[in-house]
């Protein structure tokens, strides 16, 4: 699972990533949980691995990294922001 070719991601410091859609000029503002995800996706992650690296980079129980990661993935889908 990758984000969508077209979609273009924009690192700032201090972690305010942001992802841009040209095809609907829309911006997403990412929090630093958002921002590891979006990194990881664009190397093709899947969800197990995007969870693993939510509970070992946050320190955050499996079922809370399954949750974040499953919403996160679900708005992205929404918004037409990833490929297979």
């Amino acid at each position: 699972m990758r984000i969508h070719k077209e979609v273009r991601i924009k690192r700032r410091p201090g972690g305010r990533t942001r992802l841009f859609d040209p095809r609907s000029g829309t911006v997403f503002a990412l929090n630093g949980c958002g921002d590891a995800l979006a990194e990881l996706l664009e190397r093709g992650a899947n969800r197990a691995e995007l969870r693993a690296a939510l509970v070992e980079r946050f320190e955050v129980a499996p079922w809370v990294a399954a949750t974040d990661v499953e919403l996160f993935l679900q708005t992205l889908e929404h918004h037409g922001l990833l490929e297979s």
